[in-house]
């Protein structure tokens, strides 16, 4: 079969936004995000309004109580990037992203006496209680001063060098007020002292990562699998020959390679799915319709024209933006002035603006999720 664009959309929007019997038992939040993969959550509030997305009527306190029992789990992992995974899927996401922060981590502090795992081990072992982001730098600042040596020690002292020491898998981020969705996430504690979880061996855990990301993501290229994942081509390579029969290849239009898995997730097995989710939804900053992608095979979603205005001058913020009818058709924010919030939205340069009125499901969905409440619409 060759796949065109728009059985590549279909395709991924059916993996994207399962219909609610899929995910409709008591662990509907938690199974929600194990089926449709991790959600990039640099901007806190992006789980909130991304699971609203793709279950609308969920609420604040159901997507907070998964946080607090630890159901979802909020840390850096991929690409050392944070990401809210489901606990089900973290074992293998941390062993991935354990493997390739080794290089820039080591690199960048030059250990010497030390090694990576060692490092590592003492950050979890400082973190059985949990720690003030502070406490927990000042800390290894001391203990690599001790370990290894007073320069490696100040590198510890920039931002940058800060970030290395907390930004690990294996430590879980949490808010110091109990709001998910702020910018309060720092307190540190590892999250094998909360939770019961395994580790993986890497090789084994990027296997896991190849069909989770083609279940929730899919069809994708090798490409696209390994910017997602952070691991390198030839480790890629590796992996889906070692899934053998379980994958299957498919040529584009592009005349590029795309592999599924040969027994994709119900509803999700070719272009026949549909024409994707009806209506409009509100998807979150840095979405997996743009992001689950190498930068190179982002237009599945979004085209060349529309990037610019979705990505920034950089292709480094991606917006928050609109899906109507299974297309990206506008960026939108939420604006709080004069003691009102109210949600702008700006259509992409060519697009038909969405109506108000369609936008009221969406926007319901939107503030029952964040807890808030929203006022009206804005079409600029």
């Amino acid at each position: 079969m060759r796949l065109d664009p728009d059985h590549l959309r279909l395709m991924t929007l059916a993996r994207q936004f399962p219909a609610p019997a899929a995910v409709a038992g008591p662990s509907g939040v938690a199974d929600l995000l194990g089926r449709v993969g991790p959600i990039q959550s640099q901007a806190p509030r992006a789980p909130f309004v991304g699971l609203a997305a793709r279950r609308p009527g969920v609420s604040y306190s159901e997507i907070a109580a998964a946080f607090d029992s630890y159901d979802l789990i909020k840390n850096p992992s991929l690409r050392r990037t944070v990401h809210t995974v489901a606990r089900e899927s973290f074992s293998a996401v941390e062993a991935v992203a354990e493997r390739t922060a080794a290089g820039p981590t080591s690199t960048f502090l030059r250990l010497n006496r030390v090694s990576f795992a060692e490092l590592r081990a003492e950050t979890e072992s400082y973190c059985v209680d949990w720690r003030e982001r502070g406490d927990l730098v000042d800390h290894i600042h001391a203990w690599l001063a001790e370990h290894d040596s007073a320069q490696v020690a100040a590198r510890v002292e920039s931002a940058a060098g800060a970030n290395h020491v907390w930004a690990h898998a294996a430590v879980l981020r949490r808010p110091s007020d109990g709001r998910w969705e702020r910018r309060t996430d720092t307190l540190h504690r590892a999250v094998r002292t909360l939770v019961d979880l395994p580790r993986e061996p890497a090789d084994a855990a990027l296997r896991t990562l190849v069909t989770m990301h083609l279940a929730a993501f899919g069809p994708a290229t090798r490409r696209d699998i390994a910017w997602w994942s952070g691991e390198s081509l030839g480790r890629v390579d590796a992996a889906v020959a070692a899934l053998g029969g379980a994958l299957r290849p498919a040529v584009g239009a592009d005349g590029q390679t795309y592999l599924d898995l040969a027994e994709p997730p119900a509803g999700a097995a070719g272009p026949e799915v549909g024409e994707g989710p009806a209506g409009v939804r509100l998807l979150p900053e840095f979405d997996a319709l743009i992001c689950a992608y190498a930068p190179g095979g982002r237009e599945r979603f979004l085209t060349g024209a529309h990037r610019a205005a979705v990505a920034g001058l950089q292709h480094r913020e991606y917006s928050p933006t609109v899906l109507a009818d299974g297309r990206l058709t506008a960026t939108w924010r939420l604006v709080a002035a004069a003691g009102r919030r109210h949600i702008e939205i700006t259509p992409l340069p060519g697009t038909a603006p969405p109506r108000p009125a369609d936008l009221e499901a969406a926007v319901a969905d939107l503030g029952r999720a964040l807890g808030t409440s929203v006022d009206g619409v804005t079409v600029r």
